[in-house]
């Protein structure tokens, strides 16, 4: 595992960066591989998407990133390894600001896999816990060198640290079993839903409640850093 992960908060000039990680770390998931099957210009549609889900979640929920190379100082990290993107949902959201034309963004990123984004949607949207506010995250990846070396639990726990000062609950769709058991390991629980995608994959819905075990306080994130405020 990697120690002395240093987690900031991403900002606007990240956006580029941050839809390269996604866009490598889901390109064999299962979920991704459906909605965006095989083509020439796969790729570039797949990091459209998340171009879109990040500037979203920079406007709302707020995203945070990591790097591997703990051998640079907080304020000169440029580069990104891993990278997490929240919402803020309730029983109105997950909302989508005034001034950001998501669906149309989203249509013109994904061309004619939009669709398929569609119909996955509207399947997550019907099983979306809807009976207090909470984090929502749509999307939490890693570069695959840097797969199980500690940067996605970082970000987790950082992020959860803040949910658990603030009383706020956290939902999530695992997207394997794998998934579901390392998630289970941070406090959340499957819901009754399982989200069944037609001739394709299924996901499992997760909640986690703030008080619930185990709590992760911020004086408990060890080899996480945090760089001062300014230096995102």
């Amino acid at each position: 595992m990697t120690t002395g992960v240093v987690v900031r908060q991403a900002n606007l000039a990240d956006v580029a960066r941050i839809a390269a990680v996604l866009d490598a770390a889901f390109d064999e998931d299962p979920v991704s591989r459906w909605v965006f099957p095989q083509h020439p210009d796969r790729s570039g549609w797949h990091r459209g998407m998340f171009e879109v889900f990040a500037r979203w979640s920079l406007m709302t929920g707020g995203a945070q990133v990591t790097t591997a190379d703990t051998d640079l100082p907080p304020a000169a990290v440029g580069s990104v390894d891993a990278a997490a993107l929240w919402l803020l949902a309730g029983p109105e959201q997950p909302g989508k600001p005034p001034d950001f034309p998501y669906e149309p963004a989203l249509e013109a990123a994904l061309g004619p896999a939009y669709h398929r984004f569609v119909q996955l949607s509207d399947l997550m949207d019907a099983a979306h816990p809807r009976h207090t506010d909470h984090a929502y995250l749509p999307f939490l990846g890693v570069l695959p060198k840097w797969q199980d070396h500690g940067l996605g639990r970082a970000l987790m726990v950082h992020r959860l640290a803040d949910l658990d000062t603030t009383g706020t609950p956290a939902y999530l769709e695992a997207t394997s079993l794998r998934s579901v058991t390392l998630y289970e390991h941070l406090g959340f629980v499957r819901t009754k839903a399982t989200i069944r995608v037609p001739g394709g994959p299924a996901l499992w819905p997760m909640w986690r409640d703030p008080t619930g075990f185990p709590r992760i306080d911020q004086h408990q994130v060890h080899g996480v850093r945090v760089p001062a405020s300014g230096t995102g």
